[in-house]
């Protein structure tokens, strides 16, 4: 809600919410990434190891596509409130 406030009446701070987006996803992944190796040490077999490495991989990629997606759509889906 600040950063909305800021940027309508500083328009050349248009990019903190994008830095301010950048560090909410920065602060859940580095708590995110020692649970992930928990995981993965937790499995007996190597070959369970692997496959638990490349579906956490997997998902995680998948995350960043639909963010990339949502990205590029933006300017395609105007909701008109009138």
């Amino acid at each position: 809600m600040l950063d909305l406030i800021l940027v309508s009446h500083f328009p050349g701070l248009y990019f903190s919410t994008s830095l301010a987006g950048g560090m909410i996803l920065y602060v859940s992944l580095v708590d995110m990434v020692p649970q992930l190796d928990e995981t993965v040490d937790e499995t007996a077999k190597p070959s369970a190891a692997k496959a638990v490495f490349f579906l956490q991989n997997l998902s995680m990629l998948a995350g960043i596509v639909c963010l990339f997606v949502l990205a590029r759509l933006q300017d395609d889906n105007r909701v008109s409130l009138q």
